[in-house]
């Protein structure tokens, strides 16, 4: 039947309902191959919560161009461009070996010598600043994750959070499972903001862990084949030779 005939139904059914992301719609429709970059101002979550792929296939030397330019496709505002370019450069670095913390550092000082990153900046010091108690209150003070750099921050902290429970003697699966709950208890854009985490939270952990967590979401009958393919994904990601394939092949527009 596919989406389509099924449209009908998730209409009327509230759980699967969700709303567009009507910047990147818009942006996209009215997109052409002599003017692919977005005219618009807007600063929504939607720049963000797709740059992953970027940090995970492009080599590190080019991820911010990369992340920079997917970016412009469909948000013209900096903080939307620069909190989906530092995202993709932390998941890079992790992927590499560097710690989360320290590789937020390092960005950090980069970023200082960028114009127009003083909120994206900002947002990522809010995130190392509160305790890591992962309280409502917390979250709730890095704002609601409808905005790129709020959802920056909600998903740095909750993370950050995540590796403090490992610290304090929780196991690995239950820091995962309460991080990406921290990620999403907050009234605001809270799918968004868990999806971003756990763009983080699967490079941070061990593979075995994350199909554990995995295999706990879905039912055995709906969930083993899906979760198989997703490690088997993730293992592919992970060889150099994929990433220096993605790469050669990546044309950024003009």
């Amino acid at each position: 039947m596919g989406w389509r005939g099924n449209w009908p139904h998730w209409r009327a059914c509230t759980k699967y309902r969700a709303a567009p992301g009507q910047t990147c719609l818009q942006a996209l429709s009215s997109s052409t191959a002599h003017a692919p970059y977005a005219v618009n101002d807007s600063k929504g979550c939607g720049t963000i919560m797709r740059v992953a792929p970027v940090g995970l296939l492009i080599l590190p030397a080019r991820v911010r161009e990369v992340a920079i330019a997917t970016s412009k496709i469909t948000h013209g505002n900096p903080t939307a461009i620069y909190s989906a370019s530092i995202w993709a450069e932390l998941i890079s670095a992790v992927m590499l070996g560097e710690k989360l913390e320290h590789a937020v550092g390092t960005k950090l000082d980069d970023y200082k010598k960028i114009e127009d990153t003083d909120e994206v900046r900002r947002s990522i010091n809010a995130a190392l600043e509160l305790p890591r108690d992962g309280s409502l209150e917390s979250v709730r003070a890095l704002g609601q994750g409808w905005v790129a750099e709020e959802c920056l921050s909600i998903a740095l902290y909750s993370c950050l959070y995540s590796l403090e429970l490992v610290k304090s003697g929780y196991s690995v699966r239950d820091a995962i499972l309460n991080g990406l709950f921290c990620a999403a208890r907050h009234p605001g854009d809270s799918d968004s903001t868990a999806a971003v985490a756990g763009n983080m939270l699967g490079l941070l952990f061990s593979v075995e862990v994350i199909h554990d967590v995995l295999r706990s979401f879905w039912s055995i009958q709906v969930g083993e084949k899906l979760v198989d393919k997703l490690l088997e994904q993730h293992m592919a990601i992970s060889d150099p030779k994929m990433l220096t394939k993605v790469d050669r092949d990546y044309v950024a527009p003009n």
